[in-house]
């Protein structure tokens, strides 16, 4: 993970704060979740998985020195091959994330980042 640290605090900060309170900083965020899946033979399908959750420029109920406000982009999507037993299925496919999360106060800016691109296998076991 790579992570950058830039921009100028805020003459109100405390200027050593040792860790972050991202807790102090939790919001809900409602996601959109959409499945598309075929058989190709018996027991052989595809399977395409797309999520998405928005969240514009927002205030928020909690207090940094002052306000938090706070805004979020998170994009989920996946294509997949599927093989399909009567109790369990095994998926093969790639995957794509794209999140952004950022957190605005008067003492400081917080942004997390995540954009990755792979391959991704799973075994699921119906009971």
């Amino acid at each position: 993970m790579k992570f950058y640290i830039k921009g100028n605090l805020d003459v109100s900060s405390t200027r050593f704060e040792k860790f972050e309170a991202f807790d102090r900083q939790i919001f809900p965020v409602p996601m959109g979740f959409n499945s598309y899946g075929e058989q190709i033979q018996s027991q052989l399908g595809y399977r395409v998985t797309s999520s998405l959750a928005y969240i514009p420029h927002t205030k928020t109920p909690y207090v940094e020195v002052g306000t938090i406000e706070f805004e979020q982009v998170n994009f989920d999507l996946s294509a997949d091959l599927v093989y399909a037993l009567e109790e369990m299925s095994i998926s093969t496919g790639l995957y794509y994330k794209n999140f952004r999360q950022k957190g605005y106060s008067i003492e400081d800016t917080n942004e997390f980042s995540i954009h990755s691109l792979g391959i991704a296998a799973s075994v699921d076991y119906f009971f």
